[in-house]
């Protein structure tokens, strides 16, 4: 008989991101993308959409840079081999 996995403990932390924030929030989001997630962002259809992509990558990188104690500027990211975005190694 295989012995009994044993429960590893998880946290989960859920983050809220203000979809309504001011010009100055969204300005700053703006400054934190690559130029694939501008190109990206301009391909929204509507301004609600592309204010929402802006602002929700940025928040990703601030969240991830801050795990990892690097600026979220300097995260980079790729494409998997299913073709979903994941964080880049870090180049030392």
């Amino acid at each position: 008989m295989p012995p009994t996995p044993v429960p590893v403990p998880v946290e989960l932390q859920l983050y809220r991101v203000d979809l309504l924030a001011d010009t100055r929030a969204f300005a700053s989001g703006l400054r934190l993308l690559n130029p694939e997630e501008h190109a990206q962002a301009s391909r929204c259809r509507t301004e609600a959409e592309h204010r929402r992509h802006v602002l929700l990558h940025a928040r990703l990188r601030e969240i991830i840079g801050r795990y990892l104690d690097v600026s979220p500027r300097y995260l980079r990211f790729e494409l998997d081999a299913a073709g979903r975005r994941v964080l880049a190694p870090r180049m030392q």
